[in-house]
């Protein structure tokens, strides 16, 4: 497998040279200069633009070439070369020739874990409590229900108060708004507390 990779190293390799030599003469037929340059590996792509009518299809070639040179010679085609160089012929894999160690087997310690039993009531509730309304300047922040005189509920959160109005931000299906309501309309006021079981 390794001579074939090695083969389509080489054939990959030759079209990036081939390549490579037509866009350097395609320079020199230019001018001097750009085929001097175009001698230059990197540099050499400064003169592309003035040449490409005539290498438009050296250039692409030559990268490919390239692409393949570099794929099969990474996937094994290395390993060919190498064993022309040592002498060695190229072996999948090693077979091995003496058996594997048995080690024995570690000691787990095992720590007895007591499990904490989980209560079975809830330690707190969130319920809400009625308040005044004298005291709505203490729940500003807090998470209020507001009862109206024509029985409507408003729940959320109390922004601020002023003498004559609280506003609440409430939420509804992801949309947040706030709403400005008249101390004269609330029949009640509650506040959502906690209460220990």
């Amino acid at each position: 497998m390794s001579l074939y990779l090695f083969i389509a190293a080489a054939i990959g390799f030759t079209i990036f040279i081939l390549a490579y030599l037509a866009i350097v003469i395609a320079s020199f037929r230019h001018h001097t200069v750009t085929g001097l340059i175009a001698l230059i590996p990197a540099i050499n792509l400064a003169v592309l633009p003035t040449i490409w009518q005539k290498t438009s299809k050296a250039f692409p070639l030559g990268i490919l070439g390239l692409g393949l040179a570099l794929a099969t010679w990474y996937s094994g085609g290395y390993q060919y070369f190498h064993s022309l160089q040592t002498g060695k012929p190229v072996i999948a894999s090693e077979p091995s020739t003496t058996a594997p160690e048995k080690q024995p087997a570690e000691q787990v310690t095992t720590r007895n874990v007591e499990e904490v039993p989980l209560p079975d009531k809830p330690l707190y509730y969130l319920v809400y409590q009625k308040v005044e309304s004298n005291d709505l300047a203490s729940l500003v922040g807090q998470q209020v229900r507001v009862t109206l005189i024509d029985g409507q509920q408003l729940e959320g959160k109390n922004i601020k108060t002023s003498n004559q109005s609280v506003f609440i931000e409430s939420s509804d299906q992801g949309n947040t708004q706030t709403l400005k309501v008249a101390l004269q309309h609330i029949q009640t006021l509650e506040k959502l507390a906690r209460v220990q079981n």
